[in-house]
């Protein structure tokens, strides 16, 4: 995590994340040593992104749904890369919210008031 939190504004299109993620794979198979050496980096990357889940908290489709009913405009703003957006639309958040602007797409992270 620490080498993907350092990268992750490589990731700010499709190509970028491609990268970023077979760098990642890499930097896991060093970590892990010989037990994986032996496994193609496509399986290993498998691997690695079936262990990231993401699941919003129940409340959060509700309190989303009554904020857009009460006429707020809902922007995500993350320090995260490009696949946030396919994050959100697995969560079922996408259609939730009017934007979503990530760090590695702008090339800006929070605090930095330019994100916002």
């Amino acid at each position: 995590m620490a080498f993907y939190r350092a990268e992750h504004h490589r990731a700010s299109d499709r190509a970028g994340l491609v990268a970023l993620r077979a760098d990642c794979t890499a930097v896991l198979r060093d970590a892990l040593g010989a037990p994986v050496r032996h496994l193609p980096a496509d399986a290993l990357q498998a691997v690695l992104l079936a262990s990231l889940r993401f699941a919003p908290y129940p409340e959060v489709p509700g309190v989303l749904r009554a904020l857009r009913a009460a006429g707020a405009r809902l922007v995500v703003v993350s320090n995260w890369d490009v696949s946030l957006h396919d994050v959100l639309a697995a969560t079922g958040l996408r259609p939730l919210v009017d934007a979503v602007l990530t760090s590695a797409e702008l090339g800006t992270a929070k605090p930095d008031p330019a994100i916002f």
